[in-house]
């Protein structure tokens, strides 16, 4: 398979009939993706950060690469670990993935590549699937060699749709939490709006800082510009064991529903990182809006320092890590797609699992039905 080149970065291109994607060499990050790419009107909702086109080299290494969906163990900023300094949000996501080896199907596509680790010794194996007139992203992360404590996740992150307004929406939860911060919100030159560790119940009425509007609805994106915020949910358990948890983000004014689908008892929560405009620092300064939509086990983006001890989370029995024994092998499935949809569809209120896929359903009952193969999750 041959390197490319795509927005600054080296990296190699899959596709079939349905979607095509690009994953760069250095940290294995995954953008542009095209769905429906042979179409007359393609869908690009992944964001790609605006630095890629520039001759800027962000200090922090992840920044480096920054697009898309990726892969981070373990997740979170502050990862030193007793002996270990580990990246942000770990080699996985900034150091260099090997050569991909592909297998095609008839229109079945499979990539396979890994990267070897150093700081914890072991290995990650990607695996990406995508299948004939599917529009999704089938993704698999073998941990092999890790032992002790991880925090884990993905850090899918979506472009501004437009100049219209993502409508978010997800499975059911046990409550929610604004991330804790440590610092007053300007003096580290990241602007906030949201009160920190304030918990709520649902996404549509969190807290804020501003006494004269203490609640904000954070269901809908952009809004609040000028400020970045992070929060995240805690998935319940799904009623009948073996059915995927969801998150959702609709863009009505541009056609498509972007969703992603896992297994909760993996990735117990999702972070809901808010940015539009509230980083003035090098890279950031002041014009990056994002929706960052990354599901995780871990205690916010604080990383294995925070995750694997107790925090205000742990405490309260909701998992922030998981401890591998030596020799243990763990498998993190996980998938993402886009739907088409009308400019009158709503906000996904509810989805059904079925053998042939899932259905997503507005508060009107308007459907959107998607193949998938999401037992997948569970295999």
């Amino acid at each position: 398979m041959r390197k490319s080149v795509s927005h600054g970065q080296n990296g190699w291109f899959l596709e079939n009939n349905t979607v095509r994607l690009f994953l760069t060499e250095t940290g294995g990050h995954m953008a542009p993706v095209s769905f429906f790419h042979s179409s007359k009107k393609p869908l690009e909702p992944y964001f790609i950060s605006p630095w890629q086109d520039e001759h800027q080299i962000p200090e922090r290494p992840v920044l480096r690469p920054m697009r898309g969906d990726f892969f981070c163990v373990p997740f979170g900023i502050e990862n030193a670990y007793r002996k270990e300094e580990h990246p942000s949000h770990g080699e996985s996501a900034v150091g260099q993935w090997e050569s991909p080896t592909v297998t095609m199907e008839g229109e079945d596509v499979f990539l396979s590549t890994r990267i070897r680790t150093k700081i914890r010794e072991g290995s990650v194996r990607k695996e990406i699937f995508l299948k004939k007139d599917e529009s999704v992203i089938y993704q698999r992360h073998i941990i092999e060699g890790f032992t002790g404590p991880l925090s884990l996740g993905h850090h899918a992150i979506l472009a501004e749709p437009g100049k219209g307004r993502f409508l978010i929406s997800h499975s059911p939860i046990q409550f929610g939490m604004v991330a804790p911060r440590r610092e007053p919100a300007y003096r580290t030159q990241e602007y906030y709006s949201l009160s920190p560790s304030a918990r709520f119940t649902r996404i549509e009425k969190v807290p804020t800082i501003w006494k004269e509007d203490p609640y904000t609805d954070c269901s809908v994106f952009p809004a609040r510009e000028g400020f970045g915020d992070v929060l995240q949910i805690y998935q319940r358990q799904p009623r009948a064991q073996g059915k995927p948890a969801w998150i959702c983000a609709g863009a009505p004014s541009e056609g498509y529903l972007w969703f992603a689908l896992k297994n909760p008892e993996i990735l117990n929560s999702t972070i809901l990182w808010m940015e539009n405009r509230g980083r003035h620092q090098v890279p950031w300064s002041g014009r990056t809006c994002c929706l960052g939509l990354e599901d995780v086990r871990s205690y916010f983006a604080e990383g294995l320092k925070y995750s694997a001890r107790k925090n205000p989370l742990s405490e309260i029995g909701i998992p922030t890590s998981l401890r591998l024994k030596e020799k243990q092998a763990l498998t993190v499935p996980y998938i993402q797609g886009v739907a088409r949809i009308t400019k009158s569809f709503g906000k996904v209120t509810h989805a059904r699992f079925d053998k042939s896929g899932v259905s997503f359903f507005d508060a009107d009952e308007n459907r959107v039905e998607v193949p998938v193969s999401w037992g997948f999750l569970f295999e």
